[in-house]
């Protein structure tokens, strides 16, 4: 059971470590959008 509650607070880690990967993610394509329309 402590493995398995182990497991899912692992899974639920690794969700708002990708969450924040893909906003960082959409920063910088926003940059790169941004710097291309004003250059």
């Amino acid at each position: 059971m402590l493995a398995f509650l182990n497991c899912e607070h692992i899974n639920k880690l690794l969700d708002k470590l990708d969450l924040i990967n893909h906003s960082f993610d959409k920063r910088i394509n926003l940059d790169k959008v941004e710097k291309a329309i004003f250059m």
